[in-house]
């Protein structure tokens, strides 16, 4: 759990290593280049495809903080928005050629460097684009210590924006008000538009027009409320009031990261597996790949099956600046140890965290580990997953209340649900 009575901050989720590895090396050594300053050390534990992220929780304060500091500054900000929107351009532009290439009829030579050029645009992104987390932990974190209540943060942390869910939403509600005859041609168009919808850090969801004509069932009106958030930012500093504003900032580049990351997905799955075909690896065995080897698997015929075999089922990658490694067995039960106290799971009977909107749920506990569970949840039942994505929306709509891991009072789960 993402607690922050505790020492360590704990990201649990169901991910794979190559697109994970990616976003914490960028984070660690892509960042400083341009920055100055760098995540955390992380420790990253994965157990199959499932994967608990830890960073002491002082240092992703104080990580927070040198990015509010950073972005107070007005030149700075201005060139980092504009940095920031020239990476995602690049980003999309290299993702549309890789579209267009038969990747079957590229050699070896070839195949390596489409999938180079790919993984170095992607790490520029995330060099830019990862500390929305650490900006909002820190300005939450601010607000509390300064004595803002919890009503008035739920006012004040409220988005102004519509988040990408919310188009997609009344996107489907537009198909749903369609007539029956124009249903199809409309279903195609949002396949077109939205087909990396159901994607995360685990595997690229290949969306259908059957899953289209499943969601139609549950969509229904889209709600924005809009909320006047004048009279309660009246009542701040005007220090506090800018943090308030950063947020809203860091709130908005959070979600548009976040479906920038969900469309990234089909194509970095595309590229592992045409990998994958040659070096007799399936697209399974390469999301165990950390993403500087793709050369030697490639090039030089390198043979990793007993070594992905090992990540598979147990394993932890260690990132600290320039240095990073891959441990297994007694290396992974000593990170454990350090981080947790113990390599076995504790009991809980309470669950301690920030509440995004206040008033009080009853209802059966349903547990989700992943989207494709999103059936276990019924009319009433109270959601607990590690985060949230689009693919989650049609449980957290039958939910009395949803509780996750991550994210505080700007995440995916609490902008939707308000």
């Amino acid at each position: 759990m993402a607690n922050r009575n505790t020492g360590w901050l704990r990201w649990e989720a169901q991910a794979t290593i190559h697109n994970l590895a990616m976003t914490a090396y960028a984070g660690q050594t892509s960042m400083y280049k341009y920055f100055g300053f760098r995540w955390p050390k992380s420790f990253l534990i994965f157990r199959g495809t499932d994967v608990v992220w830890s960073d002491n929780w002082d240092d992703v304060y104080k990580f927070g903080a040198e990015i509010i500091n950073f972005y107070k500054d007005k030149q700075e900000k201005q060139k980092y928005l504009s940095d920031r929107k020239k990476a995602v351009d690049v980003l999309f532009k290299t993702l549309d050629e890789i579209g267009k290439l038969d990747l079957k009829k590229l050699d070896d030579r070839e195949l390596f460097g489409a999938y180079k050029k790919f993984s170095d645009v992607y790490l520029d992104f995330w060099k830019i684009a990862w500390f929305d987390e650490p900006v909002a932990f820190e300005c939450e974190r601010m607000l509390e210590n300064a004595g803002v209540s919890a009503g008035d943060m739920a006012v004040l942390l409220a988005p102004s924006w519509k988040a990408f869910v919310g188009e997609i939403e009344a996107d489907l509600l537009k198909i749903k008000k369609a007539k029956v005859s124009e249903q199809d041609k409309l279903i195609a168009q949002h396949l077109k538009k939205y087909f990396w919808k159901r994607n995360n850090y685990l595997q690229a969801y290949h969306l259908t027009a059957a899953d289209v004509k499943g969601e139609l069932k549950t969509v229904g009106p889209v709600t924005n409320k809009v909320v006047d958030k004048n009279k309660t930012l009246s009542k701040l500093s005007k220090d506090l009031q800018e943090i308030v504003l950063i947020m809203e900032d860091f709130s908005r580049l959070q979600d548009e990261r976040k479906m920038q990351m969900m469309v990234t997905v089909n194509y970095m799955d595309m590229l592992l597996e045409e990998v994958g075909k040659r070096v007799g690896l399936s697209l399974d065995d390469m999301h165990y790949t950390y993403f500087a080897e793709v050369e030697s698997l490639l090039l030089s015929g390198k043979n990793l099956k007993a070594e992905i075999a090992k990540r598979k089922k147990k394993c932890v990658l260690t990132f600290d600046g320039d240095y990073f490694s891959i441990g297994y067995g007694s290396d992974v039960e000593k990170v454990e140890r350090e981080l947790f106290g113990s390599t076995k799971a504790a009991d809980v009977t309470e669950l301690v965290g920030q509440t995004a909107s206040s008033g009080v749920a009853i209802g059966k506990v349903v547990i989700l580990k992943s989207p494709k569970e999103i059936d276990k949840v019924k009319e009433g039942d109270i959601l607990i997953a590690a985060s949230t994505s689009p693919d989650y929306v049609a449980a957290m709509k039958k939910a009395a209340a949803i509780v996750t891991d991550w994210g505080g009072m700007t995440s995916h789960a609490a902008i939707v649900a308000r």
